[in-house]
């Protein structure tokens, strides 16, 4: 019987050639497949840490995980870099980027940095979110809660500013919108 080895002929030699070529194919996916998941390891690592996702308004500083002052590139690559709405006004020096599906909206400065994160009810339902401050105000809060936790707002209409970096929208007696302002913005 001849092997099919030393065989000159191709068709002798051809169950051989297939099952390397099947070995080559199937080492050639495997390492293709490990450098899709070092790759994805890779992109797990470079998506911005939250260490405060705790979905708390802390007047002056942030919502969750979004901080006043911070650096507007992990959010947006969170967000997604196509938002509902956005306005640039050159003469102020920023940009506002609206998310309303996720009812968020993100004043950013020539820096690149977020001077203001407002939360809103964009339906205006008067719905409560998860987002809420310590005391538990959020989205559909009533007027009474918000001045039992802020106490006395420095203005007190449709908008209620306070000095800690907190001005809260009403409409009615509902929260409608939370604001979020640097401390030094007072």
């Amino acid at each position: 019987m001849l092997d099919p080895s030393s065989s000159p002929s191709p068709l002798l030699r051809e169950p051989e050639t297939r099952w390397c070529a099947d070995l080559r194919l199937a080492r050639n996916l495997r390492g293709l497949f490990v450098l899709l998941i070092l790759s994805l390891l890779t992109t797990v690592a470079a998506l911005p840490a939250r260490a405060q996702d705790d979905d708390l308004i802390v007047p002056g500083e942030r919502i969750s995980w979004m901080h006043v002052g911070g650096e507007w590139e992990p959010v947006e690559q969170a967000f997604g870099s196509h938002p509902r709405k956005e306005v640039r006004v050159p003469d102020k020096g920023y940009v506002v980027y609206t998310y309303t599906n996720d009812g968020f909206q993100f004043y950013i400065d020539r820096r690149n940095t977020m001077t203001a994160i407002i939360l809103r009810d964009f339906t205006l339902r008067g719905q409560g979110t998860r987002y809420h401050t310590a005391g538990g105000i959020t989205l559909g809060s009533t007027r009474s809660q918000v001045i039992s936790e802020l106490g006395t707002p420095l203005e007190n209409g449709h908008f209620m500013r306070f000095n800690n970096g907190i001005i809260v929208e009403m409409n009615g007696d509902r929260v409608t919108a939370i604001e979020v302002l640097p401390s030094a913005a007072k």
